[in-house]
């Protein structure tokens, strides 16, 4: 629901829905990592940060919360940013490129540019 709600641009809504997500699952990564794509949309990268750092906390394997704090650093101008693409594409060396990677709904082949780039960028 929260991401849904997110998706129409109910940003408020959204949020609500996440914290009661939390509150019945404190242990899922899935809503701070909702949480932060909201703060990095709505210009809080501090928020951002904080809660994909919270989702990757949760779950160590969760990629696109791995590639939005690697993003959301480099908007900040972090350079602990490369290292968090660099796990991106550590994570993604396995897997097939043609697959989707959820959340984001895109290939993998995709993501692995895009982390390429943006270490070529900050080289």
């Amino acid at each position: 629901a929260a991401r849904a709600l997110a998706d129409a641009g109910d940003f408020d809504g959204a949020r609500k829905a996440s914290a009661t997500a939390l509150a019945l699952r404190p242990d899922s990564a899935e809503p701070h990592f909702l949480l932060g794509c909201i703060a990095a949309g709505t210009g809080d990268p501090a928020a951002a940060v904080r809660d994909f750092q919270r989702a990757l906390f949760l779950d160590r394997s969760f990629v696109a919360a791995e590639l939005s704090l690697a993003q959301a650093l480099q908007a900040d101008g972090r350079p602990q940013a490369k290292r968090h693409f660099e796990r991106v594409l550590k994570s993604l060396s396995s897997r097939a490129g043609d697959e989707t990677l959820e959340p984001l709904g895109i290939s993998v082949e995709s993501v692995r540019r895009l982390a390429v780039s943006a270490l070529e960028a900050m080289s």
